[in-house]
């Protein structure tokens, strides 16, 4: 390494061990939010109702930091090969695939009579992919492209 290169990489092992954090609790959370749906005896009931919400909420913020963390990594990662086409074909069905299954959880809400859960958490899914647009991946996108100049 040369004088002024930084070595990043215990720096990246943890912030690739958050990831894996939060992958888990993405998981954890997602689980736990369909076993409620599918054991709560009275949908109506605003206790069971709150619950649910909350996990949703839960559910959207860990995906959240989860993908920060993992297009955070890539600020301190030297060598950046340039973009293809498939690439490109990647990048876009990665955030295709994430903002579909971010709406699962509601959707799975509406199949067991929670429509307004579901509608709230829908709701609070399509503000977190705004501000996951305007925070995560346009900046990313941006210093992809200027890497590259």
């Amino acid at each position: 390494m040369t004088g002024e290169a930084e070595d990043w990489s215990d720096y990246i092992k943890h912030r690739s061990n958050l990831i894996n954090i939060f992958a888990l609790l993405c998981g954890f959370t997602f689980t736990a939010a369909t076993i409620l749906d599918t054991s709560l005896p009275q949908p109506e009931n605003i206790p069971n109702q709150l619950v649910l919400l909350f996990s949703a909420i839960l559910f959207d913020l860990f995906v959240f930091l989860l993908l920060l963390n993992t297009v955070n990594i890539f600020n301190y990662i030297q060598k950046i090969p340039s973009p293809t086409r498939t690439t490109n074909i990647i990048s876009v069905l990665s955030v295709t695939s994430i903002a579909l299954w971010g709406y699962l959880l509601p959707s799975i809400l509406f199949l067991f009579d929670f429509e307004s859960v579901g509608i709230v958490a829908s709701a609070i899914w399509t503000v977190v992919l705004v501000i996951g647009f305007l925070v995560i991946y346009r900046p990313f996108e941006m210093r992809r492209r200027s890497r590259l100049d």
